[in-house]
């Protein structure tokens, strides 16, 4: 997924550590925390750079845990992003964990990636830091308690992909003997104004194996509608500037009556209807999503079109 959600001029390189602890965290909020911060190095890297994700044990003594209230001493693991982009000066670094806060320009985020990522990593009662230097680059580590219970369910920090893996998965796609012949990819179309979160919806859903199109406003969507017959999901934004994401709908499905849709939104279902006239035959699905949230939703989606097209077929 990491690999997905960065351009091809950024080195990826993974750093597992060895014989890493246990941890008792969400593992899709973990995952989910991951990509956003390596999306946000991608961002800080405009001209190319390197990209690392790192893990180690480490332990917390009392000299660094009394400089921070909310830490006690122990074993945590630790999970480092960092980037060789164009780095933070120290008076933003003490912001960058406020909501709405953004160093970006406007229309390219919300500012709530960083806070949203530290109410989990508080939520998990770990800890964040940030480190920067200017025109250098910028490293953020997540500490998560260690977990001494013995449990196969819990998630373990060490299940990072290691570079040999993530080549081999690029460069050469494993083919059985007696496999079943190839059939057509999914093709979902993602409509959505928010930079960032298009970015985790397009690598979320090319984690499926699907083909993903994508574009940052209804009415480029509904121009690659009118070129392309072979889509079968769109996935569109509740809240667009020009073209907003009913409007979106109703002109698809007068070009194809048959599109399946599924909007997004960060209301919920019965508020977005009353906000926004919604179809009532079109599905939701609450922003922020999970992967597992929204890997159920689009393919429940698509599979039921697709059925549709084989049985009209």
């Amino acid at each position: 997924m990491l690999k997905r959600a960065i351009t091809s001029d950024i080195e990826l390189k993974i750093r597992p550590g060895e014989n890493i602890w246990a941890v008792k965290a969400d593992k899709t909020q973990l995952e989910t925390a991951i990509l956003n911060l390596s999306i946000n190095a991608r961002d800080a890297m405009k001209d190319g750079g390197t990209l690392i994700v790192e893990t180690e044990n480490k332990t917390l003594d009392a000299t660094y845990t009394k400089q921070h209230e909310d830490l006690t001493p122990g074993d945590y693991v630790v999970i480092s992003v960092s980037d060789t982009g164009h780095g933070m000066p120290a008076d933003i670094i003490d912001k960058v964990l406020q909501p709405f806060f953004t160093t970006k320009a406007p229309g390219s985020g919300s500012g709530l990636g960083l806070s949203m990522i530290y109410g989990f990593v508080k939520q998990s009662k770990g800890h964040l830091s940030i480190y920067s230097e200017e025109n250098t680059g910028t490293t953020i580590r997540i500490y998560l308690p260690r977990c001494i219970e013995e449990t196969e369910d819990l998630p373990a920090a060490d299940e990072l992909p290691t570079e040999q893996e993530l080549q081999q998965d690029n460069d050469n796609p494993v083919e059985e003997e007696g496999t079943a012949p190839q059939v057509k990819k999914p093709i979902v179309l993602i409509a959505e104004d928010n930079n960032p979160v298009r970015d985790v919806a397009v690598a979320m859903i090319e984690e499926m194996d699907y083909i993903v199109l994508d574009a940052p406003d209804g009415e480029k969507a509904l121009e690659i509608i009118k070129q392309r017959d072979d889509i079968d999901l769109l996935l569109s934004d509740v809240v667009m500037p020009g073209m907003n994401g009913p409007e979106l709908a109703a002109a698809a499905l007068e070009i194809r009556p048959d599109l399946k849709v599924l909007f997004a939104s960060g209301y919920t279902q019965g508020t977005a209807e009353e906000m926004h006239e919604l179809p009532n035959f079109i599905e939701l699905i609450d922003k922020p999503f999970t992967q597992d949230e929204l890997t159920s939703k689009v393919r429940a989606a698509v599979e039921n079109q697709m059925q549709k097209e084989t049985d009209a077929a």
